[in-house]
C-alpha cells in the first residue's frame, strides 16, 4: 500500500488536506481551502507536479551531499 491523500474537514475554515505516509505518519498538511474541490484540485497539483520534483536544497547549510557508493568492478 502506498502513501495517501486524505481530505478533512478544517472547522469554519474549510478543508484541508493530508500527505501520510504508508504507515500513516503525518507527512504534511496543506493550507486551508474554502471548498472541498479547490482542496480536491490541490491534491492533483501535487501529484502532478511533485512525482519527478528536484529538491532545491536553500537552508544554507554548508553540509556536502553524501556520494552515492560505487561497486568496485573486478579487472578483465
Amino acid at each position: 500500500m502506498a502513501g495517501r491523500f486524505v481530505v478533512v474537514r478544517d472547522g469554519d475554515e474549510g478543508y484541508r488536506f493530508r500527505i501520510e505516509a504508508e504507515d500513516g505518519q503525518l507527512m504534511a498538511t496543506s493550507e486551508p481551502y474554502t471548498s472541498k474541490s479547490s482542496a480536491l484540485k490541490g491534491v492533483e497539483a501535487i501529484k502532478r507536479n511533485a512525482a519527478d520534483a528536484q529538491v532545491d536544497d536553500q537552508s544554507g547549510d554548508d553540509q556536502a551531499p553524501t556520494a552515492t557508493p560505487r561497486v568496485a568492478t573486478p579487472d578483465a
